[in-house]
């Protein structure tokens, strides 16, 4: 698992092979991308990442959906 840094956040970048391609997950915020490579598919997804969270920021939404998405988390996390 790789850490994805956008300004202050960290969140996690699931990177996995599916079939020729790379399939890449933002688990905390249920972002995904893809690449040809996983450094392609990395890269895709921290722009995902970027523009849903400047969207909700745009939107006056960013705080609320955060702390939605972390609680949920959190909460599916196994102990």
């Amino acid at each position: 698992m790789k850490t994805l840094q956008i300004g202050q956040r960290s969140f996690s970048a699931v990177i996995t092979k599916e079939g020729e391609l790379f399939s890449s997950l933002c688990p905390e915020l249920d972002v995904a991308s893809s690449g040809d490579t996983s450094k392609e598919a990395f890269e895709n997804l921290k722009d995902a990442v970027k523009l849903y969270l400047k969207t909700l920021a745009e939107e006056g939404e960013l705080k609320s959906v955060l702390e939605a998405k972390r609680r949920k988390y959190v909460k599916e996390q196994p102990r």
